[in-house]
């Protein structure tokens, strides 16, 4: 048997060969009694003798994460953005209807230059 976890005071969670089962103190697992439940370890009785089980903590993999590398990033060189005349896009205040433009300029939009 070994011990999964414990509720101090209360009870515990005890592994045996088919599964793990939670115990309250003063139960009985496989002719042990629970005795005594505390952080991490309990006590197990038997007639007169006593046995103490500790719980095990597995740290997994004590390994040290290893620096990742750093990968050079390429160099990026500015493109030239191909002429954009003749496109809507620096042209947007272009074919509004009468009225559509600013106050005071008889709906003629005046936005700068083309």
């Amino acid at each position: 048997m070994s011990l999964a976890g414990t509720l101090p005071g209360i009870g515990a969670w005890i592994r045996d060969s088919a599964s793990t089962r939670f115990i309250l103190k003063g139960e009985e697992i496989n002719g042990y009694r629970l005795n005594n439940v505390k952080y991490l370890e309990v006590t197990l009785i038997n007639g007169d003798q006593e046995h103490i089980l500790f719980m095990s903590i597995s740290t997994g993999n004590m390994t040290p994460p290893q620096k990742a590398s750093v990968r050079p990033q390429p160099k990026k060189t500015p493109t030239k953005n191909p002429s954009t005349k003749g496109t809507s896009g620096d042209r947007a205040c272009i074919g509004r209807s009468r009225g559509s433009g600013p106050q005071g300029t008889g709906g003629q939009a005046s936005y700068g230059s083309l």
